[in-house]
């Protein structure tokens, strides 16, 4: 049966008393810390398949992905979206690696009254062609969840998700498959892998075309797998 996650708020903030007696017959009670989180367990799989056989044009020597970052958070927190510009805690990390001030700059936007809104993770590496696995924990409030793995070298790209939802109406899902395309953050401008770091200003946009095809269509650089544990 599906755990009706919708309902977990109404379940924390219930408090169960269980009654007995003292040898004297007064009544004794046991309260339930309604504190005590309820989560949902995931597990989420990144596979790449960015070799020079998939991608033959200008491939770069060394390439791989950056650290992994996964975020879960509030329907209402966005880490990044195609077609807005990049914050300056996502251009950080996309050009430099910089989680720690990723972390810092989605702190300083959500204040301290919102801390638990969101909570990040660096999740391991992944090479040009490879996979790695890592968990993921979900909370009543905190539904969504970002991943991204900038790649290297390039002036800004990266692949991602961006606030997968993994609820169903009132249940959780079990298990999806989202195709990752490489993603340009417009934030330094370039089109091969080694441009020089110019500044740029433009929506964080998906890449149709060179260096990844030669047409209007780029194919998928790898995949996430998002699966429940329980």
């Amino acid at each position: 049966m599906k755990f009706k996650f919708k309902y977990a708020l109404i379940v924390l903030s219930m408090v169960i008393l269980s009654c007995g007696s003292d040898d004297d017959g007064s009544p004794t009670t046991t309260p339930v810390d309604p504190e005590q989180p309820i989560t949902a367990a995931y597990t989420a799989t990144i596979t790449t398949e960015f070799s020079e056989e998939n991608f033959p044009q200008d491939y770069p020597s060394g390439a791989s992905f950056g650290t992994i970052v996964a975020i879960t958070h509030e329907p209402g927190l966005s880490v990044y979206q195609l077609g807005q510009i990049a914050s300056e805690g996502f251009e950080a990390y996309v050009e430099d690696g910089d989680v720690a001030a990723l972390g810092a700059f989605i702190s300083s936007q959500v204040g301290e009254e919102n801390e638990g809104s969101f909570s990040i993770q660096s999740a391991g590496s992944v090479s040009a062609v490879g996979s790695e696995t890592f968990n993921l924990s979900f909370t009543p409030t905190r539904t969504r969840v970002t991943i991204i793995a900038n790649l290297n070298p390039s002036p800004d790209w990266f692949v991602g998700v961006s606030s997968f939802d993994i609820t169903d109406g009132n249940s959780l899902i079990e298990n999806e498959i989202i195709g990752l395309q490489p993603i340009d953050a417009g934030t330094s401008s370039g089109d091969t892998y080694d441009a020089p770091d110019e500044t740029e200003n433009a929506v964080i946009s998906t890449i149709n075309g060179a260096p990844f095809s030669s047409g209007g269509f780029t194919p998928e650089i790898g995949q996430i797998e998002i699966s429940r544990v329980n």
